[in-house]
């Protein structure tokens, strides 16, 4: 275990799982998923990562205010089976992994704005947006990250730890669109 403050009370488990089940393992030193030789699929693997200013925001009219566990959670625009999301009211607020599942029943799609490189979030927000990757990627829920910084720069200075190399490794599945595409975007 990458912490090793539990790691003596999961020893029994451990044990368990190793006397019932045959050990395979899926590891190895290349993550294809950050090598840009994933296969892109559908759902989670089909979102982008969207750069600085690819996207507009949607106009104030269309902000929502979900209830999935009882309280507010602000929404930028509900529009179908589409949820849009800006970062800080998704991470910087007291959120937790049971919201976003509630969400993601009724909405397949989650636009998410304003993602700040991962040096400048506190450990709370890092959290949670890795809560929002991990619930939507094992859920197989379309993503369109758009950050504020260039995909290059959004990750550079942070402590390499399990949950972010997670969070980095499923953020990777995300296609980056061709600078044609965002500048054809601008003009409409």
């Amino acid at each position: 275990m990458p912490n090793p403050l539990f790691h003596h009370l999961f020893e029994p488990t451990i044990a368990l799982l190793e006397g019932r089940l045959e050990v395979v393992e899926v590891g190895g030193p290349i993550d294809r998923r950050r090598t840009g030789t994933a296969t892109p699929g559908e759902g989670f693997a089909s979102g982008e990562f969207l750069p600085p200013g690819a996207l507009d925001v949607p106009d104030p009219g269309e902000r929502r205010t979900l209830r999935p566990s009882g309280r507010a959670l602000p929404a930028l625009a509900v529009r179908g089976d589409v949820v849009w999301f800006d970062f800080a009211d998704l991470c910087r607020a007291p959120t937790a992994p049971a919201d976003y599942l509630a969400v993601l029943r009724a909405h397949r799609e989650w636009i998410v704005t304003g993602v700040p490189p991962l040096r400048e979030l506190d450990p709370d927000a890092l959290r949670r947006f890795g809560n929002v990757v991990d619930v939507l990627c094992d859920a197989d829920v379309r993503l369109t990250v758009s950050a504020t910084v260039t995909r290059a720069d959004f990750a550079t200075s942070v402590p390499a730890e399990p949950d972010v190399d997670r969070l980095l490794s499923r953020l990777a599945l995300l296609r980056e669109p061709a600078r044609a595409w965002i500048q054809d975007s601008q003009t409409l």
